[in-house]
């Protein structure tokens, strides 16, 4: 079996749980995530919520560019077929 050596998360589930998605990361490589390190995590997020400290920021490029949605899935098409046939999961 190849050794994996990227991870291919997204980031709505790094969003809403980091420290779960961590976990996945550390075991994907092989990595001990000990109790200690999950409570620094964990810790860490309590007190740094997502988006309380300088709220939330909103990308607005594509309307900028005159570039929509449609546009970007057809441009990364073949991309995101290569990515799920490496994944078992697409890009987007």
């Amino acid at each position: 079996m190849a050794k994996i050596s990227r991870y291919f998360g997204e980031y709505k589930n790094f969003a809403s749980e980091p420290v779960k998605e961590m976990k996945k990361i550390y075991q994907q490589f092989g990595l001990e995530l000990t109790a200690e390190t999950e409570k620094k995590m964990e810790s860490f997020m309590a007190e740094n919520p997502i988006y309380s400290k300088y709220g939330r920021h909103k990308y607005d490029c594509l309307s900028k560019y005159g570039i929509t949605l449609q546009d970007l899935e057809e441009i990364f098409h073949e991309y995101d077929v290569w990515i799920n046939e490496k994944t078992g999961h697409g890009a987007v």
